[in-house]
C-alpha cells in the first residue's frame, strides 16, 4: 500500500508531465494508515507474549518502535504539504521496517520460552537395527 500511496501523490522534484498512479491519493493514504495501524495489533501481541528481557522482546520493541516512528512520519506528511524530508523518510523507515520484521521473525524464531516444556527429557533416539536381528 505504501508504494500505491507513494505512487499517486505529488512528490518534490516531480515535473507536471510525470505520470503518477491514478489512484485517489486521499483513500489510498487512509486505507494505507488503517492497514499499518492494523499490523500493530499483531506487534503488540506479541510483544506482551514474549518473556521479559529475552532478545526477542527486546527486538520486537525496537521494531513497534521504529514502526511507530514511521507512522508518525507518516501522519505529518500529508497535512505538512509532502515536504521532501518528509518524503524521504518514509522511504529510509520502510527499509528499516523490513529490515526490523525479518529481525522479529528470526528472533522469535529462536526464541524458546522457559516453563514445562523444558523440565521433560530429551527425546531417545530408537537403536539401529540390523535385518539379521543381532
Amino acid at each position: 500500500m505504501g508504494i500505491a500511496v507513494t505512487g499517486s501523490g505529488p512528490h518534490a522534484g516531480d515535473s507536471s508531465d510525470v505520470n503518477r498512479m491514478p489512484f485517489d491519493r486521499a483513500g489510498v493514504t487512509v486505507v494505507h494508515g488503517v492497514l499499518a495501524a492494523g499490523c500493530l495489533v499483531p506487534g503488540g501481541l506479541l510483544f506482551a507474549a514474549l518473556s521479559g528481557g529475552s532478545p526477542a522482546r527486546r527486538r520486537t520493541g525496537v521494531f513497534l518502535a521504529v514502526f511507530g516512528a514511521q507512522g508518525a512520519v507518516g501522519v505529518f506528511q500529508s497535512p505538512a504539504s509532502l515536504p521532501s524530508v518528509a518524503v524521504v523518510l518514509p522511504l529510509c523507515g520502510s527499509a528499516l521496517v523490513r529490515a526490523g520484521a525479518v529481525c522479529v521473525a528470526c528472533a522469535v524464531r529462536e526464541h524458546r520460552p522457559a516453563g514445562p516444556a523444558d523440565d521433560r527429557p530429551a527425546p531417545q533416539l530408537a537403536r539401529p537395527t540390523t535385518a539379521a536381528g543381532a
